[in-house]
Parts: structure tokens; sequence; C-alpha cells
């Protein structure tokens, strides 16, 4: 593993990133499949690098004013407890158990990019607070497990609840650094973190999210976010491929 090709699958991370919030969740994947890293050392690597873009995408969101600010306190309430016990139970993940639900994550978001229909007008049942909570702890949860970032998990429980993508995508984007900041801590209680990968992660995809916001207003964003769908689902047909082949 070079830090060149560990500075080029961050840089293209975050590049997606900015450029349709959701090009993270090809990180753990191009590490594990492309760099051979186990998913034990990956994931914790991987979230711990999020924190710099996750902490810009916020500062961007809340700067235009699109945070339901009540809505991301119920959230964030649930999301930081359930971050933190899911990155203290990875060490007791079996590896092979780890990879089975990044596959079946991969291949979940692939089928919501690729398979979405246009939100309806009146598309937008927002939940109560209680259900948002408990929303974030199981995203919290789920996220610190297999280092696919909040927004990925969260989208596809928000969309099931009746929640319209208007208010649905700037939370989404808040999430990301509550649930990478705590499962750091967690990751802190038993997890072995490779700090030359995270630095490189973090600089380069950090890089990547400032470009690719700038330059997301000159490109057909609509086309990328397919694309991205596209690669997720390459990249979950080859975990199992690789689980099934033994």
């Amino acid at each position: 593993m070079t830090d060149f090709a560990i500075a080029v699958v961050g840089l293209v991370a975050g590049l997606l990133v900015g450029l349709t919030s959701i090009g993270g969740v090809l990180v753990l994947p191009a590490l594990v499949l492309i760099l051979g890293m186990s998913p034990h050392a990956a994931i914790p690597a991987t979230m711990v690098a999020f924190i710099a873009p996750a902490a810009i995408g916020l500062l961007i969101v809340h700067r235009q004013g699109q945070i339901d600010m009540p809505a991301g306190a119920a959230l964030w309430s649930g999301a930081v407890p359930g971050a933190f016990l899911g990155a203290a139970l990875l060490p007791w993940v079996p590896g092979q158990a780890l990879l089975w639900a990044i596959a079946a994550m991969l291949a979940a978001s692939a089928w919501r990019v690729l398979g979405r229909r246009p939100a309806m007008p009146g598309d937008d049942r927002w939940p109560s607070a209680a259900t948002l909570g408990l929303s974030g702890f199981v995203v919290g949860v789920v996220s610190a497990l297999t280092g696919t970032g909040g927004p990925v998990t969260l989208m596809p429980l928000l969309t099931w609840l009746g929640a319209g993508p208007r208010r649905a995508v700037p939370l989404c984007q808040s999430i990301a650094l509550p649930i990478a900041a705590f499962a750091s801590f967690g990751y802190a209680v038993g997890a072995h973190l490779d700090w030359r990968l995270v630095g490189w992660l973090a600089a380069s995809t950090t890089l990547g999210v400032v470009l690719g916001a700038r330059a997301a207003a000159r490109v057909a964003a609509s086309a990328l976010v397919r694309l991205i769908g596209a690669m997720m689902a390459v990249a979950a047909a080859s975990i199992f491929f690789r689980l099934l082949a033994g």
C-alpha cells in the first residue's frame, strides 16, 4: 500500500462528496478491495479521517440555513451514543460479518440511488422527535460498525419514514460529523488506528471536498450520482463474490 494510492482514493472520494454529498461511501470498499486492507483496520481509519470533511459539509449547510435545527438536535441525541456504541463493538464483530454488512449497505444504497423515483410535492411527512432520535441511534450504530457514514444510511430511512428531500438532505449531511467524531472516541476503546493512513485520507478527502464543492455548480450532479450508484453496485457485487468464493 502506498501513500500515493491512499491519497488518490481520498481525493476522488472527496471530490464526489463535494459534488454530490454521497461519494464518501466508496472509500471503504476501495481500501478493502483495491488496497487489500482488513475491515477492522479500514473502518476506524475511514471514520476518523471523515471528521474534517464532515465538519466542512456541516459548515456549508449551516451557512445556507438549510438545517431544521430541532430535527437535527433529535437526530444528534441518538446518533452520538449510537456511534460510540457501534465503534466500541467493532473489535468484537468477525471480519466476515463486517464484509457481509458492508456489501449489504452498498447494495441497498446503490438500489436507492439508481432506482429512486422523483420526489412528489406532497412527499413530506416529517417524523416525530422520538422517531428521529431512535433513527439517529440506529444510524450511528450501523455507520460505526460498517464505516459507511451517516448520510448513506440515514437517507433511505428518512425516505421510508416519509420525509421529503428538501429537509432530509441537509439533515443527512449534518449527521456525518457527530457520527464520525463520536465513533472515533469509541474506536479508541479497542480498535488499532493507523495514524499515517488517517492523515493521508483526511488531508486528501478534505482537499477533494473543497474542490468538489467549488465545481458543483458547473457539473451535472445527477449524472455523477448515478455513476456513484453504479460504482457502489460493482463494489457490493465484488465483496459478495469474494465472500462466496471463500
